[in-house]
């Protein structure tokens, strides 16, 4: 399955991007303009309305250093709703440390 990557790549997004090319994850990069964040479509997609955003199937993920860390999960692990789970933590550890 390939997984979708939102934000321009001159933004935080380009970690995401970089990642998933260096890991050989097929991706599809969703290149956003910055003025779309607040669209109600891309909210659906992250409510903070900012990038990146990753969508692997019906599993929704941001901040890019979470993303990475969902995406060297081997890839029979990374799609199962505990690691999920532990993803939706780890976004929330790194949002709170950063002050997001």
């Amino acid at each position: 399955m390939t997984v979708k990557i939102y934000g321009p790549t001159a933004s935080r997004a380009a970690r995401a991007l970089w990642i998933v090319h260096e890991l050989g994850i097929p991706f599809e990069h969703v290149a956003m303009e910055m003025k779309d964040l607040k669209g109600a479509e891309y909210l659906k997609i992250n409510p903070n309305g900012k990038v990146p955003a990753l969508v692997d199937g019906d599993f929704k993920l941001f901040e890019s250093m979470a993303i990475n860390l969902y995406s060297i999960s081997p890839p029979s692990t990374a799609r199962t709703a505990s690691s999920r789970q532990v993803s939706r933590i780890r976004r929330c550890a790194i949002s709170g440390a950063s002050g997001a």
